[in-house]
């Protein structure tokens, strides 16, 4: 037997994208395409600064100087998985998996990056801001009985 919230609609694919929740009020359509487009501004965004030219060496040079291994390498993985995982949590393609996919990614980014074992000042600001926003993915988009992600 399907829950409620993981009940999907006669027609159409699970991966097919559904802006609005065919259940949901205009209202919390409206709320929940916000909350989906804000986390994919803050990701894409963040993708796009760290892969400008103005920015690109800057960031690999950082991640070289915390050992993350090849930074090149990952720095295109971690920017590639960011954009299209942002883009189904939008698009509402892949249910839950979106939000997972970008709260497991912000705790990896932050643990290495900004890792609180030896940041101190700005790094821990941004160890906290990742770990919230992992926070909010995670509420909004594991629990039971919240189909509205």
């Amino acid at each position: 037997m399907q829950h409620a919230d993981t009940a999907r609609p006669a027609t159409g694919h699970p991966l097919m994208p559904r802006v609005f929740d065919p259940q949901g009020t205009w209202f919390e359509n409206g709320i929940s395409l916000a909350g989906r487009a804000i986390i994919a501004w803050f990701f894409i965004g963040a993708a796009r600064y760290h892969l400008s030219s103005a920015h690109y060496a800057d960031t690999l040079s950082d991640m070289t100087a915390r050992g993350v291994p090849a930074p090149a390498l990952g720095l295109a993985i971690g920017m590639a998985v960011s954009v299209v995982a942002s883009l189904a949590l939008v698009f509402r393609m892949g249910g839950r998996w979106p939000a997972l996919v970008l709260a497991v990614y912000s705790i990896a980014v932050s643990w290495l990056m900004h890792n609180p074992i030896y940041g101190h000042g700005p790094d821990m600001f941004f160890f906290y801001k990742d770990l919230a926003i992992t926070g909010a993915l995670l509420l909004a988009g594991s629990w039971p009985g919240n189909s509205r992600l």
